[in-house]
């Protein structure tokens, strides 16, 4: 019989809901992908999201601690933060979303 970490269970359930969401998912794509900072502009011309909801969106995965941010003036980048189990799934994930390499 196999035995589970039940804690370690919970925690990747956690993350699985909140990459339940498309544009959450485009925003770790976007981030991972390319593996450099974006400002919010950026974000938002990808997404074609409003701003609040995009900054609705980016606060879920800064609270997860699935991307950070850097605040430089006015404008405010957000990086991919160093998760090894969201880049592992991205990877996984990638041939079922990315249509075209540039």
């Amino acid at each position: 019989m196999m035995k589970l970490d039940v804690e370690r269970l919970e925690k990747v359930s956690e993350l699985l809901k909140i990459l339940a969401h498309p544009v959450r998912l485009q925003i770790l794509f976007s981030l991972g992908y390319e593996k450099k900072e974006k400002c919010v502009c950026e974000l938002l011309a990808e997404t074609g999201v409003s701003q609040s909801n995009l900054s609705q969106h980016l606060s879920i995965l800064k609270l997860a601690g699935l991307v950070k941010d850097r605040r430089q003036g006015n404008m405010v980048f957000y990086s991919l933060a160093s998760n090894d189990l969201v880049k592992r799934l991205l990877d996984v994930l990638k041939p079922e979303f990315v249509l075209t390499e540039e």
